[in-house]
C-alpha cells in the first residue's frame, strides 16, 4: 500500500533533514516507492504504517484433546490502511482463505477516516505544530500515520481537521506497555504534556489572545 496513503507526505517532509543519498530516495518516491516499501516491511513498527494490519484475536475449535472438532471459529481484527476499503480487505481475506467451506462475516467495521490536511495554511495542523515547537524545542514536525483507533470518529461530521497526537516520548520497549503491564509516563514528560495542551488551547485562540512564550508550566 505504500505510495497510496498519507505516509508519502510524512517521508517527503523528512527528506530535507536526511543525508544526500536518502534525500534523493525520499524526494523521488514516485520512483523509489517499491524499494522504500520493501525496507519498511522488514520492521514490525514501520510495516504497520504501509499496509492493513491483521491480528487473530480469538480462536476456538474443539473441547477435547483426542476429538477432531466438528466446527471452529476465529475473530480476525484488521486496522485498515487509509488507502484501502473494507470490501478490499474482505476480498483479500477470502482469497487467502481459499476454502468455500469457510464462511466469513463482518462483526463490526469502520470505514478508514479521511486524511486530514497538513498544509501551511491549515489552521488546526499549524496550531499543533507551533505548540509542539514551543514546548519541545528544535524538533521538526511532520504529518504521520496513527495505526491505532481513537475516539476521533465522533468528530468526523464536525470538521476535516482531525489530528491524533499525544506528546509522549516513546522508546521501542515502551510499545508493548500500551494498555498492558507497567504502562507509564515520565514525570518530566507528564509536565510537558500538560504544557503542550495548554499551548494548543492558547494558540487556538490566537486571534484574541497573545501566545505565551514560556517553556515550562
Amino acid at each position: 500500500m505504500f505510495g497510496r496513503g498519507p505516509e508519502v507526505e510524512m517521508f517527503s517532509s523528512l527528506s530535507p533533514l536526511v543525508n544526500f543519498p536518502v534525500r534523493v530516495v525520499l524526494s523521488n518516491l514516485w520512483i523509489f516507492s517499491p524499494i522504500v516499501s520493501r525496507l519498511l516491511s522488514h520492521d514490525r513498527a514501520t510495516n504497520a504504517l504501509i499496509r492493513t494490519t491483521t491480528a487473530v484475536t480469538m480462536f476456538q475449535g474443539g473441547v477435547k484433546s483426542n476429538v477432531v472438532p466438528s466446527s471452529a471459529w476465529a475473530v480476525v481484527n484488521h486496522r485498515i490502511h487509509p488507502a484501502q476499503s473494507i470490501q478490499e480487505v474482505i476480498d483479500y481475506d477470502t482469497m487467502i482463505i481459499n476454502d468455500p467451506r469457510v464462511e466469513t462475516q463482518v462483526m463490526a467495521s469502520s470505514t478508514p477516516h479521511p486524511v486530514s490536511p497538513a498544509s501551511d495554511d491549515t489552521f488546526g495542523y499549524q496550531t499543533i505544530r507551533k505548540s509542539i515547537q514551543q514546548v519541545f524545542h528544535e524538533l521538526t514536525v511532520v504529518p504521520g500515520v496513527l495505526v491505532a483507533n481513537t475516539d476521533t470518529k465522533w468528530y468526523l461530521n464536525l470538521t476535516e481537521q482531525i489530528y491524533r497526537f499525544t506528546p509522549v516520548w516513546n522508546r521501542r520497549e515502551d510499545i508493548p506497555r500500551y494498555h498492558g503491564n507497567n504502562e507509564r509516563i515520565g514525570i518530566k514528560n507528564y509536565e510537558q504534556t500538560i504544557n503542550f495542551y495548554y499551548h494548543v488551547m492558547t494558540n487556538s485562540n490566537i486571534e484574541r489572545v497573545e501566545v505565551h512564550s514560556h517553556q515550562e508550566l
